[in-house]
């Protein structure tokens, strides 16, 4: 016990004196600081105080591999997605990892760099980084002994990377991503291609080229949606059963109107769930409130970009319920579209806001 406090407060000091250092260069602003201050004591809370390690096993997947790569051993009987995760987790230099708090400040450590480089290098709006901060879905998992953290920062930063015209840096940010959550990477190779084919138009060739888009997608989906059936129910089968889902309750999807209204109930799902009718246990109640909470900032953050911005909104909407039905169509588990929900609303807005802010300062200029 005083082995595991020593470490873990080893860790803890490794990030107040990461946050000192950012006061003392003046890298962030002193409401930054202090929301950093906080965040510095979550690995501990969501390992022990609010949630206990079991609830998520996961974890310790990630820190039996973490363990044998700082002991050297390279060959391991593990999937290639808790490999690699695992793999790049241990080069980070933390000194202690034995146990799962430990990879926590890991992911905290990552966590706060990110947003350091995003104030400095994109000067993203202090709104955006106060929502990264505060967002509770990213201070749970950002504190957490897993590899969502290295999933949302490869999409975060492949992104911006991207959106600065660096393509072959975001390229290969991103690529990381084939080893991690494949899955992932398809959906940003998806709006990279997207991203690039339409933001570079006027205002109406954009709205049109974006409406005949997704009716293209729409009917191409229809006409191969019987090629692909299979193996979205091979996906939704296996996510499901995984998940300890109740064999009673799964159900297969039918055709190609079964996947509409799937789709359209999934992307609901994926934003909500848990519903709070249906909480267990206090923190799936915390949960579900919190979700109503963001969905109604995100419609207030929403509509005022839309004001800026119409098309750069209309975009991103478009992306983001493209992932949700996505993901609703494979994902049931409630603490498993939590860990997928939360990178895309990041990204969501951390690009939005990006966007605006560029789009007021191009509207000045022109009037100056």
């Amino acid at each position: 016990m005083e082995l595991f406090l020593f470490e873990n407060i080893v860790h803890l000091s490794i990030l107040v004196l990461l946050v000192t250092l950012a006061l003392y260069l003046k890298l962030l602003d002193n409401t930054y600081i202090v929301l950093m201050y906080l965040s510095c004591l979550t690995p501990f809370v969501f390992n022990g105080v609010l949630i206990s390690p079991e609830y998520m096993p996961d974890q310790f997947n990630y820190l039996d591999s973490l363990m044998q790569f700082r002991e050297g051993i390279v060959e391991q009987d593990t999937s290639s997605t808790v490999y690699y995760s695992s793999l790049f987790l241990s080069m980070v230099p933390v000194p202690f990892v034995s146990n799962v708090i430990a990879i926590g400040f890991i992911n905290k450590l990552m966590f706060f760099l990110l947003v350091i480089f995003l104030v400095r290098k994109f000067q993203i709006p202090n709104a955006v980084g106060f929502f990264l901060i505060l967002y509770p879905d990213m201070v749970m998992y950002t504190s957490l002994a897993l590899r969502d953290t290295l999933i949302f920062i490869n999409m975060v930063l492949g992104f911006c990377f991207i959106y600065k015209r660096m393509y072959l840096l975001g390229i290969l940010v991103l690529s990381f991503l084939l080893l991690i959550k494949f899955q992932n990477f398809l959906i940003m190779l998806f709006l990279v291609i997207g991203y690039s084919v339409f933001l570079k138009q006027g205002d109406r060739v954009k709205l049109s080229s974006l409406f005949s888009f997704w009716v293209i997608s729409v009917i191409l989906f229809m006409l191969f949606a019987s090629f692909v059936l299979d193996d979205i129910n091979f996906y939704r089968r296996a996510m499901y059963f995984e998940d300890g889902g109740d064999p009673s309750g799964y159900r297969d999807l039918g055709g190609v109107v079964d996947i509409f209204h799937e789709g359209t109930s999934s992307a609901v799902r994926f934003m909500f769930s848990p519903y709070i009718w249906n909480a267990t246990n206090a923190f799936q109640l915390v949960q579900a409130t919190s979700n109503i909470l963001i969905f109604l900032y995100l419609i207030v953050f929403t509509r005022k970009a839309y004001k800026y911005d119409k098309f750069l909104v209309l975009f991103w909407v478009s992306f983001i319920v493209f992932a949700f039905t996505l993901y609703g169509l494979v994902v049931s588990n409630d603490g498993t579209l939590s860990r997928y929900r939360f990178p895309f609303i990041a990204l969501y807005v951390i690009a939005v806001g990006l966007g605006v802010r560029d789009s007021e300062r191009n509207k000045q200029s022109s009037i100056i």
